[in-house]
């Protein structure tokens, strides 16, 4: 069973290096994850990125708003890929699209098994 994980994940302006188009617009996005060196609260935009990269996919409780913090369910694409076990309870993310960096994503607890998602 894949891990499944709440958090909350902000989308970066265009004018920080984020998407021009803004955040997706459907309920559910995959993108490419990396651990950012950071917390939400001391926030560097486009780190350097240090560590293995991994696929994620992200459901949106609400359409997430530019420069705002939305809350969301994360899980790795595919259980165990490599890089795959930093998606924790705690971990701070960046949020890719090829090698730029679109989002902050904060992994805040685990939601065990049959309890349902945020």
């Amino acid at each position: 069973m894949l891990a499944l994980f709440g958090g909350t994940v902000r989308f970066l302006a265009h004018t920080e290096g984020g998407r021009s188009s803004g955040p997706p617009s459907g309920p559910t996005y995959a993108a490419t994850a990396a651990i950012h060196p950071g917390h939400r609260r001391s926030v560097r935009v486009n780190p350097a990125l240090t560590g293995p990269h991994f696929s994620v996919v992200l459901e949106f409780v609400h359409a997430p708003v530019v420069g705002e913090w939305s809350q969301v369910t994360v899980r790795p694409l595919v259980e165990g890929a490599p890089g795959s076990e930093a998606l924790a309870a705690g971990a701070c993310l960046a949020i890719l699209e090829g090698r730029r960096e679109v989002a902050l994503l904060d992994v805040e607890f685990e939601i065990e098994p049959g309890e349902p998602s945020v």
